[in-house]
């Protein structure tokens, strides 16, 4: 599967060992970012690659490959942008249908409750 850019939407599971040192610096940026460790290690490693990208650029190109790189992360910006609004929306949605479900289970009681009134009076 691709993504608007082109960009690949797989994943894959990869295992690195570090240093006790790093580990302490990636868990108190972290925990100062407010990221859970999946999330911190993506935009980690996404940022290391950037900034390796950057000062290393694959093409040879130099300029070029700065001004790609900066439309890529601008690219990428907005789809995080966007992202970030639909992942709002579906919060809301979710609420509301919260909201939602949460009525429809008092009526359904209060209906039950008034069936069970209705045959007590019947009998």
């Amino acid at each position: 599967m691709a993504g608007n850019n082109g960009t690949r939407l797989e994943s894959q599971k990869i295992e690195i060992n570090i240093s006790d040192d790093t580990r302490e610096k990636i868990v108190l940026l972290m925990n100062e970012r407010g990221w859970d460790w999946e999330e911190g290690l993506r935009l980690i490693l996404g940022a290391g690659l950037g900034f390796y990208l950057a000062q290393n650029p694959i093409n040879g190109e130099g300029e070029n490959s700065h001004t790609n790189l900066i439309r890529q992360y601008m690219s990428a910006e907005s789809e995080l942008a966007s992202l970030r609004f639909k992942v709002y929306e579906l919060s809301e949605s979710n609420r509301n249908w919260n909201l939602t479900q949460g009525a429809i289970e008092k009526e359904n009681i209060a209906l039950k409750n008034l069936v069970e009134q209705l045959r007590e009076k019947n009998c």
